[in-house]
C-alpha cells in the first residue's frame, strides 16, 4: 500500500519480518523496543480484545493501540490512541515511559492467563449454580473435572 513506499525512511531502525513462525516469536520480541496493534475502526471493535492483548502485556513491553475501544480497562498499561499523529506520538512516548510499568503489564498477564480464566469461569458457573438450587433440597455437592491447559 501507500505506506510501504514509506518505508526506505525506516530501513535503519525497522525490520518487516513477515510472517514469523509462533516458537520464533519470543525470540524476535527480545529485541524489540515497541509492540503495535493497528486495528481498522469497525462497529464490531468495542466488543473486541485480541488474544494477542495478553500476549503483549506478558512481555512488559510499551505497547501502542489504535482502533481498540474495548482495551479502556487497561489504558494505565497501553498507550491507546484514535488518530495517526497520536499513534505515532505515542510510539515516541514509550521511550520515556516509567520502568515500574512493565512488571504491571506482566502481572496483568498472568491474573488473565487461561488458567486464571477458566477458573473464573469456574467460579461463575459454581455461584450460578448454588444461587439457583439454593433452598430446594439440594446439597450443592460439587462435581469437579480436571481440565488441563
Amino acid at each position: 500500500g501507500p505506506l510501504r513506499t514509506e518505508l526506505p525512511k525506516l530501513a535503519s531502525t525497522t525490520e518487516l519480518c513477515g510472517t514469523v513462525p509462533h516458537h520464533q516469536v519470543p525470540e524476535l520480541l527480545q529485541d524489540i523496543d515497541v509492540l503495535l496493534l493497528p486495528y481498522r475502526k469497525a462497529a464490531h471493535m468495542p466488543a473486541v480484545i485480541p488474544a494477542k492483548t495478553f500476549e503483549c502485556l506478558a512481555t512488559g513491553k510499551p505497547t501502542v493501540a489504535i482502533g481498540l475501544p474495548s482495551l479502556i480497562d487497561y489504558k494505565d498499561l497501553f498507550y491507546l490512541v484514535n488518530t495517526h499523529d497520536s499513534f505515532l506520538a505515542a510510539i515516541e512516548q514509550t521511550r520515556y515511559e516509567s520502568p515500574q510499568l512493565r512488571q504491571k503489564r506482566i502481572q496483568c498477564a498472568a491474573q488473565n492467563s487461561w488458567p486464571q480464566r477458566i477458573s473464573q469461569i469456574r467460579n461463575y458457573i459454581d455461584e450460578t449454580l448454588s444461587v439457583k438450587t439454593h433452598g430446594i433440597g439440594s446439597t450443592n455437592k460439587r462435581v469437579s473435572h480436571q481440565i488441563e491447559v
